[in-house]
């Protein structure tokens, strides 16, 4: 009979075999073809539960790779902002953060845990700051090693040298004045023109906010590094090439705050003025919304200002001509001014996890290298190194350790200097000595008309003082002084009435000197017997200065001198973790081959905030690997068992085939075949 007539007839009953002859392998396909495509339906489920195990694993594995790829760029997005930092100076803050993180008692408490206890996180930390340790870098010798290291290009995505301060740059304002491209100079000039007086304390709260930011190069000799290049795109125009090109960054909506807007020249001042008066008032529905095509930005022209070129010959000596509009001007149209042009907007890209760019303008080191190139030439700074005895710019010589004058030789000085005055000089002298009362006498006034008034009293005078310093009114000024401590008020009252004391006493001398002659002023100037006080007075004060006030190394950097060997500050960029470890070990290695002096001290705070990140990122990747190994388990299982529910669903073909002469390792070929098929299918 045919296999086709023996699998149709249902009456059939197989009761022995004529032989035992062998069936081929392509005997056993064709067999397994044909039984397929009598049963089709079974085929496709067949194939497509196995499928469903195959594509659970591409599914894992893609997932697990996208993850993967994700995490490396958030990392190196991330730490583009946050490098390690290596000063020339370096403070160790790391027991004052921990301190105040909480993370000093980590160990086992020493109490049961049967009540609420206290931790004193601020006593440690007032012991951790009083026990701060500042160490010095040489980072001279260590820039050497990192210039020279064929390890660090592998691991450092970037290394930039910091040299202090950034480049002064101005740009001229829709109103024409120039004015300084800095969110500092906007703060200090707010200030100003709403009448409130700007403490250090108060600015130092703003002191991360520029507008300007050196872009990151790369390691192989790219003037931009290919991580920055990753983050953004360009909207128009290009990136920078030279030195005096630069590229202006927009927000996701094409947007730059007010602040940058000054900065750039394309708002000024009093407009920002009316914007806050109008917010203030609850006008903020009145206030206009400006927009600048992509060729306005493209067409602003800013100029740098080298320090070494602000200082001007004047009468005497040489003064910073930046200091008012007038030099200002000249300085800015003078062939010294460095020319900057915007070549290009740029945009963060929409899969860029962070910017590294927190200003507005983004320039190249090239431009770092240049005005240090430039400063060097300067021959005001040549001069100064001709000659480091004496101040270039005042023209006096800097004061040492011989120039300390005693108390008899000072005494000298001052009676033949006023022996050389005019009868109107020695009368104006005298009237300014005779203004000037003594510490006792000061004292003593000051406590005498404390104690007379009422704290209502004192509490008025003190509301006066502060109203006529800010625009406050007298009921936020009341609530102010209330929250004020005892010690702080008392102190500034002391301050206030003192001022006035001084004030009352030079008022009250001038009308007891007004109907004496210069003549007789100039005589009793004479005949007076000046104190040593009188004498350091006139000595310090009123004498033409003798030495320089400041030192040969505050010259030079106050015309902006910058020994390119000799940076203020290393940052070193990674792109992972790992790399970032790496680069720790490398460091590490350094200072076992140097001597104490020369080891680098540094604090990785990003890592004391972060430790956690590496964990979490192991974990991620962990749990990927646990679901390909359980998806990998589950297919096998069920391939198995559908292949297994296979076999027992056709024992009567097996019988027969057995029938027909089929051996055991022929049936077992049928099936492999068939499997493979429908792998193959389901793959």
């Amino acid at each position: 009979y045919s296999s086709d007539e023996v699998s149709r007839s249902s009456e059939m009953r197989v009761i022995g075999k004529s032989g035992k002859t062998s069936m081929s392998f392509m005997t056993a396909l064709s067999l397994s073809l044909n039984n397929l495509m009598t049963k089709k339906g079974r085929t496709i489920l067949t194939s497509f539960a196995g499928s469903i195990g195959i594509i659970g694993i591409a599914l894992i594995l893609s997932v697990s790779t996208g993850v993967n790829k994700y995490i490396d760029r958030v990392q190196e997005d991330t730490l583009a902002s946050y490098p390690i930092t290596i000063n020339a100076e370096e403070v160790d803050m790391t027991s004052v953060m921990t301190a105040f993180m909480g993370q000093n008692n980590e160990s086992e408490p020493e109490h049961e845990l049967n009540a609420v206890y206290e931790n004193r996180i601020m006593s440690d930390m007032m012991d951790s700051m009083s026990n701060i340790q500042t160490s010095s870098n040489n980072l001279s010798r260590f820039k050497e090693f990192l210039d020279s290291s064929s390890e660090l290009s592998g691991y450092a995505s970037a290394v930039s040298y910091s040299y202090g301060g950034q480049p002064e740059v101005y740009v001229k304002d829709a109103d024409g004045n120039i004015v300084r491209s800095d969110v500092m100079e906007l703060i200090s000039r707010l200030y100003s023109e709403l009448g409130v007086e700007a403490s250090s304390s108060t600015l130092s709260s703003y002191m991360q906010l520029s507008s300007w930011q050196e872009l990151l190069s790369g390691m192989n000799g790219e003037i931009i590094n290919p991580t920055i290049l990753e983050q953004y795109d360009v909207i128009s125009g290009k990136w920078p090439q030279s030195y005096d090109e630069v590229v202006v960054a927009v927000d996701e909506n094409n947007e730059i705050s007010d602040m940058m807007l000054y900065t750039l020249g394309l708002k000024t001042l009093d407009e920002i003025i009316d914007d806050m008066t109008l917010a203030s008032e609850g006008k903020k529905e009145e206030l206009s919304s400006s927009q600048w095509s992509y060729e306005d930005i493209l067409g602003i022209d800013f100029r740098v200002i080298p320090d070494c070129d602000k200082y001007q010959r004047g009468n005497s000596g040489y003064i910073d001509a930046s200091q008012t509009q007038t030099g200002l001007k000249y300085l800015y149209d003078s062939d010294n001014s460095i020319k900057l042009k915007v070549v290009g907007i740029i945009r963060p890209s929409e899969d860029a996890v962070s910017s590294y760019l927190s200003g507005a303008v983004g320039y190249t080191s090239a431009l770092s290298e240049h005005i240090i190139e430039h400063t060097q030439s300067s021959s005001l700074i040549t001069a100064q190194k001709q000659y480091p005895d004496t101040d270039v710019l005042s023209g006096l010589r800097f004061k040492s350790e011989e120039s300390d004058i005693s108390e008899e030789m000072m005494s000298s000085e001052v009676y033949e200097w006023i022996a050389g005055l005019s009868v109107e000089e020695k009368a104006e002298l005298y009237r300014e000595l005779v203004s000037i009362p003594t510490d006792e006498y000061l004292s003593a006034s000051v406590d005498s008309y404390i104690s007379s008034r009422s704290q209502e009293e004192l509490d008025g005078m003190l509301l006066q003082a502060i109203a006529g310093s800010t625009q406050m009114d007298e009921e936020t000024i009341m609530g102010y002084i209330s929250g004020m401590e005892e010690a702080e008020k008392d102190e500034l009252i002391h301050e206030i009435v003192e001022a006035a004391v001084l004030e009352q006493y030079s008022k009250t001398t001038a009308a007891g000197l007004s109907e004496r002659t210069s003549a007789e002023l100039s005589y009793m100037l004479d005949s007076t017997e000046l104190s040593q006080e009188n004498i350091s007075y006139i000595y310090n004060e009123a004498m033409p200065a003798r030495f320089s006030d400041r030192t040969y190394e505050e010259v030079l950097k106050l015309l902006g001198e910058v020994d390119i060997t000799k940076p203020t500050a290393i940052n070193i960029y990674a792109a992972s973790f790992e790399d970032k470890d790496k680069i720790a070990e490398l460091i590490e290695e350094y200072n076992l081959s140097v001597p104490e002096e020369d080891k680098i001290s540094y604090r990785d705070y990003v890592k004391l905030l972060m430790s956690s990140v590496t964990t979490i990122i192991s974990a991620i990747s962990y749990v990927l690997m646990a679901f390909v190994a359980i998806s990998l388990v589950v297919s096998s299982i069920m391939i198995g068992v559908i292949t297994y529910i296979s076999v027992l669903e056709r024992t009567k073909e097996i019988g027969i085939l057995r029938a027909v002469g089929a051996s055991k390792r022929d049936i077992s070929r049928v099936f492999n075949a068939e499997t493979m098929i429908v792998g193959f299918a389901a793959a």
